[in-house]
């Protein structure tokens, strides 16, 4: 029987997770352990691929490196932890819980640390969402996570070290749902709100690019643009009801709307409708 993951297969979150990391430019030992991350089973997943005492037949497949940490990872009382450590600024010795051995430390290397919350990271950006695929709140929790890492350990990716707060990332989320779900008149509104209360997420700039093409703004060339850009930083959709890849097909469109015919080029409404289940995808949203 195939394992379940958030409404899904375990093996296609373990791929994403993978996927995402390899486009954050991760180191390869970092990549295999996120594809196995929840290999031997994890404080929050119970179900495991491989028992402990297999552990030499997952070295055989992704490495030493890789397997210490899926290791790590798996044993690791994660609860808490990573708020815990974006908290602190003290230096020396690390530890973490050992949740096979109530809670007793574990002392580890601040580089090994960092690199199991990168995997954390992606862990959580992979599936974190609303009910309804829409936003969820996990840009701050994760770029809250990352006061622990240096420079040198961010997703090589992001060309500068995003900041958000809690409050401004659900802001956004309640800015961007009422754009899509109010009138018309105030969709753009919404949508500039959405995307100053958080500037990392893709998805606002995409549809308010849309916005400036059905009323005529040379804005939406720019505004295209940099949707795709965050949404290549990513690498992850922060509107998981359409793929990264078919928010960036979407953007293109948009971008290059001034050499297509009316007919042609997308509509607010109907990429509403699709969001909202109302609509099925074109072809070139099935990416």
């Amino acid at each position: 029987m195939a394992l379940v993951h958030s409404r899904r297969s375990f093996l296609e979150h373990l791929l994403a997770t993978w996927r995402i990391l390899a486009d954050w430019r991760m180191p390869a030992a970092v990549c295999r352990a996120g594809f196995l991350h929840s290999a031997y089973s994890t404080s929050f997943y119970p179900d495991a691929l491989f028992r402990l005492d297999e552990r030499a037949a997952v070295r055989s497949m992704v490495g030493r490196e890789a397997e210490e940490l899926v290791f790590r990872f798996c044993t690791m009382d994660r609860r808490g932890l990573w708020d815990r450590l974006a908290r602190t600024r003290r230096r020396g010795r690390w530890t973490y819980p050992d949740r096979h051995r109530a809670g007793a430390p574990v002392h580890v290397a601040r580089k090994t640390l960092g690199r199991l919350l990168v995997i954390e990271s992606a862990n959580v950006a992979e599936q974190s969402s609303a009910g309804d695929g829409g936003p969820a709140p996990w840009m701050s929790r994760i770029l809250r996570w990352w006061t622990f890492l240096d420079d040198r350990s961010l997703p090589r990716s992001l060309s500068e070290r995003p900041c958000l707060t809690p409050r401004a990332d659900l802001a956004a989320i309640e800015a961007y749902r009422l754009a899509l779900d109010g009138p018309g008149r105030r969709v753009a509104l919404l949508l500039d709100r959405a995307a100053a209360l958080n500037p990392w997420a893709a998805e606002p700039r995409i549809l308010r690019a849309l916005c400036a093409l059905e009323t005529g703004d040379d804005g939406y060339v720019r505004q295209a643009r940099r949707g795709a850009s965050l949404l290549r930083a990513w690498a992850v959709p922060w509107d998981k009801r359409l793929t990264v890849a078919a928010w960036t097909g979407l953007a293109r469109r948009v971008e290059g709307a001034a050499r297509m015919r009316a007919s042609a080029r997308p509509s607010l409404a109907f990429v509403r409708a699709v969001l909202d289940g109302q609509a099925a995808q074109p072809r070139w949203l099935k990416v």
